[in-house]
């Protein structure tokens, strides 16, 4: 049988006057993408290294020539035309970019501090969205095998990726609850519209599946840490998975514990107000998707019947009700 050929790679990045690192293109389907990248980044090191130092120096002062305020590296303060379609891996501190605002706690699990920022810009540009910066430990091992742009609706978009001595900071984009603050509300958060009550869950289901087909089928990993504090949604009725970025860090290949743990999350949207939910407790329908969600067939579990009444737009009024309820004074950065 004959090996089948290495996909294509395509890494391309520029160098900025201040050392800094911004990836414009890149195009690898499988393992290995970090390594390549790195090797890329070396690369630069390398030419740049061999570069005659009159060189830098007249490119320097042409450089601070044209500088002006705080996007004066095009490559280092992006637009938000960039940041929708490329990925940066800039090495410096995130802060350099972002002004911190404050301290989040609605914005996916994390180890450290997760920060609700904005991106600094020119007194000319319209205001532009918050950002989430979520900080990782980062070693450089074999393990991370892959990291790319996740470009699915249903994945918090990752924007950017700081690299500063140990620690790698991802840039989200802003979401307004997670389905945590929901399971912290004093009532059945189904009361608010009880007659859609299946339509809710349903919806919230499949697009959980969605994104974790995603992760599996195209990023070839799994997601690692589906709770109830990754699951976000925006006030349009979106649904998604959180902390992409240490999940591709992490790059673990068993996913049926994604599909198990979304089965227990199932049951405990299926009974709210149950201190120790079970499935036995679910009407007949629902307990047979509980049941596919524990096969691990993603594809399959999503043709189940259970699912044929999401929809989305039922879930506003869930989520503007929690950010009402649950609000509290952030605490500032």
């Amino acid at each position: 049988m004959e090996k089948e050929p290495e996909p294509e790679r395509m890494v391309k990045v520029v160098r900025s006057h201040d050392d800094s690192i911004k990836l414009l293109s890149c195009r690898y389907r499988s393992s290995g993408y970090l390594t390549a990248l790195m090797a890329a980044l070396q690369d630069t090191n390398d030419e740049h290294a061999r570069t005659p130092a009159n060189h830098l120096k007249r490119k320097a002062e042409l450089t601070g020539v044209m500088a002006a305020g705080p996007t004066r590296n095009r490559f280092v303060v992006p637009t938000q035309n960039a940041l929708n379609h490329s990925l940066g891996l800039l090495r410096q501190p995130w802060w350099k970019i972002y002004e911190g605002l404050e301290y989040s706690s609605n914005q996916g699990s994390d180890n450290g501090a997760v920060i609700l920022s904005r991106r600094i810009q020119r007194r000319d540009e319209p205001p532009d969205s918050l950002y989430v910066i979520q900080k990782e430990p980062y070693h450089l091992s074999d393990e991370v095998r892959t990291i790319l742009k996740p470009m699915h609706d249903n994945i918090v978009t990752l924007y950017q990726v700081f690299h500063y001595e140990e620690t790698l900071s991802f840039v989200y984009e802003e979401m307004d609850i997670s389905l945590e603050q929901i399971f912290l509300l004093d009532v059945d958060p189904w009361s608010i519209n009880p007659s859609q009550r299946d339509e809710q869950i349903a919806s919230i289901s499949q697009q959980v599946l969605t994104a974790l087909w995603y992760v599996h089928e195209q990023l070839h990993i799994s997601h690692g840490d589906v709770s109830i504090a990754n699951i976000l949604l925006s006030r349009t009725g979106t649904v998604k998975l959180a902390n992409i970025g240490r999940s591709i860090m992490n790059a673990e290949p068993k996913t049926s514990d994604d599909c198990r743990a979304f089965a227990a999350i199932f049951v405990a949207l299926s009974l709210p107000m149950e201190i120790k939910p079970s499935q036995d407790k679910l009407a007949s329908t629902a307990c047979d998707f509980h049941k596919a969600l524990h096969n691990g067939n993603i594809l399959d579990t999503l043709q189940h019947a259970y699912l044929r009444s999401a929809h989305p737009g039922e879930l506003v009024k869930l989520v503007i009700r929690t950010m009402r309820v649950s609000y509290n004074p952030p605490d500032p950065y």
